[in-house]
This record gives structure tokens, C-alpha cells and sequence, in this order.
């Protein structure tokens, strides 16, 4: 692995770069101080049922209403996206449109080779949004050994595309540890994400920590066919 130092003439010059895409919540836009940033990589983890996937689905939206002239990719390595959970979502947008659909590109690959191809081919492309349902998908029934090595790789791959300027934000599992639920792979991704995400469902809640960067902070949520949206907040939503 190479690692290179920034000089102060280069980090202005990506400071200037920097965009922000909204989440589709304002308690959320809150929490992360307007939304998520490129040259960023983004995690979030729970249990089934916690709202991974329709957040995804609602960034994809915000992403393809902000990035105008870009489109917007989603490897969606679970199978899990729906086309009318998009529609859904963005009903609560004035901006929202058909055509933006258009400019939504999901793949879905079903080997861990597919998978790095497709973000080979997303790379070649320069593409400027990507998210992926779920990260680690393809490498459960993995030796160790495999796991390791893949996981290193694709890992590796995400931050060279979000050192390249675009937004990364995957989803991830959760595994069972000393009566914890922990995300999957945590300290090699630790290493490489910019912001980590915990959704908890608490009965008919959503609780979402951001656990990275610090300080720790944490807002209550629902999960709707609107969306994923602030227990308290209106539903429609301005970006």
C-alpha cells in the first residue's frame, strides 16, 4: 500500500473541490453538518431491516438532483433495489422528475469478480457517485484467507476513487460479538472510511449514530414509504 503526503498547496486545491450532497432528511443534513462530501467514503452498518437500503435509495435521488450534469451509480450486489421506492421517495421533492431516473445506473454483479470489475469500469469512467448494497455480499462464503485478500483490494479501489474526487457510500452487515453487533470487517474498513453510520431499530425507530468523525452524535428516526425522514421532521423535503 503507498502512502502519500499532501503538500498545503494541494490540499487547498481539493478543498476548493469539495461538493456536498444533501440526504434527504434535514435531521440527518443536520447531524452531518449539510450532508455527505466527496474525496469522502462513506459506511453505513445495521441489522436487517434498519433502513440501509431505502437510504440508499434516497441518496441516489438527492445525488441525482444534485450532481446536474453527472450520473449516478449503484452496485447493488444484494439485489435489493426497487424502481418505485424511488418514485416514492422522490414525491417529497419538488424537484423530482422522470427523467432523473435516467441518469440512475445500477449493476449487479454476482461474483466478487464482477464486483471489482464494476468498479474498475467506474473508475475508467470517472464516475462521480457511487454506492454499493452491500459491501462485503460476495465474500461470505470466503476462506479467510480470501476474504482478507478481496476485501484488502476492494477497499483499496474505494479510497482511490474517493481520493479521485467522488462520493462512496456502502452499506454494511453486522455480526454478533460478545452480545454486540458490530459491522462486519470493521477494522480494515475502520481504516478507510471518512464517516461510519450505525442505524439501530428500536421497536418502530430508527436510531442513527454517527460514530465517525467525532464527537459521537445520534437522532431518532422513521423509515416510510417516503423514505428515511427525522421522527419529527415534514415530509417534504427542499434541496
Amino acid at each position: 500500500m503507498v502512502i502519500r503526503r499532501y503538500n498545503v498547496d494541494e490540499i487547498n486545491n481539493i478543498a476548493k473541490k469539495i461538493e456536498i450532497i444533501p440526504t434527504g432528511s434535514a435531521s440527518l443534513d443536520k447531524l452531518l453538518e449539510g450532508g455527505f462530501r466527496n474525496y469522502s467514503i462513506v459506511e453505513i452498518y445495521g441489522a436487517s431491516g434498519s433502513g440501509k437500503t431505502r437510504l440508499i435509495h434516497q441518496l441516489l435521488l438527492t445525488a441525482s438532483i444534485k450532481l446536474v450534469s453527472e450520473n449516478v451509480y449503484l452496485i447493488d450486489n444484494e439485489g435489493s433495489f426497487r424502481p418505485n421506492v424511488l418514485e416514492d421517495i422522490g414525491s417529497r421533492f419538488s424537484q423530482f422528475n422522470k427523467d432523473l431516473l435516467n441518469r440512475i445506473y445500477i449493476s449487479r454483479p454476482i461474483t466478487v469478480e464482477q464486483f471489482i470489475e464494476a468498479l474498475q469500469y467506474l473508475e475508467a469512467l470517472k464516475a462521480k457517485f457511487i454506492a454499493i448494497d452491500t459491501l462485503v455480499t460476495h465474500l461470505r462464503h470466503l476462506t479467510m484467507k480470501e476474504y482478507t485478500s478481496y476485501l484488502k483490494e476492494i477497499l483499496l479501489k474505494l479510497r482511490s476513487l474517493a481520493n479521485n474526487g467522488s462520493f462512496i457510500i456502502f452499506t454494511n452487515q453486522v455480526t454478533t460479538k460478545e452480545n454486540a453487533l458490530l459491522p462486519v470487517g470493521s477494522k480494515m474498513i475502520d481504516y478507510v472510511v471518512d464517516y461510519k453510520l450505525n442505524l439501530e431499530r428500536i421497536e418502530n425507530r430508527i436510531k442513527c449514530t454517527i460514530e465517525k468523525p467525532l464527537p459521537k452524535r445520534s437522532e431518532t428516526f422513521r423509515i416510510t414509504s417516503k423514505g428515511f425522514i427525522g421522527y419529527s421532521e415534514r415530509i417534504k423535503y427542499e434541496i
